[in-house]
């Protein structure tokens, strides 16, 4: 019985080397996901913040931000669960999703801020800054969603007047982007503009610093 049970255990240990050989990278990657998140499941602090959140959620606050994976809204400001709503694509650009998200969030919660969270290095800008500098000035034109991300960026670039060749261009660009951004939410939006000429809430354009992981508030609308 002893030596059936060694043969047993050698025999699983076998099957599961030869899965896991199997397993392709992406699979594994899955996995130590899952692996990853049962901890989050476990963790009391999670558990307790979870709790009240089960049939809805409140946030005052509203972060539009790039999808870069060094920028993770709830983790630079140290937030619990449901005290942001963030919406985060390359760029933080705005679209007609990105518009409509922002607008259900301003009207079914009590949103009292609205922060659009550029970071330093941002590759969408100098993605958008490098095309810039290649074509004399000259913005993309569209072509369906190909350069959807830049077109907007080379946009906000170019209504700045910054010179693409000149001495911190990319900087430059990224603190133009997010005006451009926050002034478009503004622009297309009846809702958000409404919300912040009542007074109901204000705009914050900021600027993540990757090197120093601190916020730069650059302006508010209304000015305080």
């Amino acid at each position: 019985m002893k030596f059936m049970r060694i043969l047993c255990l050698i025999t699983i240990t076998v099957v599961n080397i030869t899965q896991a050989r199997n397993m392709s990278d992406s699979e594994m990657k899955w996995n130590s996901l899952l692996k990853s998140h049962e901890k989050f499941v476990k963790n009391h602090t999670f558990a307790k913040q979870r709790k009240p959140l089960k049939n809805g959620q409140n946030p005052s606050v509203i972060v539009l931000s790039c999808s870069d994976s060094r920028v993770p809204p709830e983790l630079i400001f140290n937030q619990k669960l449901g005290s942001l709503f963030v919406v985060r694509v390359a760029g933080e650009v705005v679209d007609d999703v990105v518009v409509d998200s922002i607008e259900f969030a301003v009207a079914n919660f009590d949103a009292q801020l609205i922060v659009v969270l550029g970071h330093s290095d941002c590759g969408a800008v100098a993605g958008a800054l490098k095309h810039l500098q290649k074509s004399g000035g000259m913005i993309d034109k569209p072509r369906r969603h190909l350069n959807a991300v830049l077109i907007p960026i080379e946009r906000a670039i170019t209504e700045a007047g910054i010179d693409v060749h000149g001495p911190k261009a990319l900087e430059k660009s990224i603190q133009a982007n997010i005006r451009y951004v926050v002034n478009q939410l503004m622009y297309r939006s009846d809702t958000i503009a409404d919300a912040v000429n009542s007074g109901q809430l204000i705009m914050i354009g900021a600027e993540y610093i990757l090197s120093t992981g601190r916020v730069n508030q650059l302006f508010s609308i209304p000015k305080k």
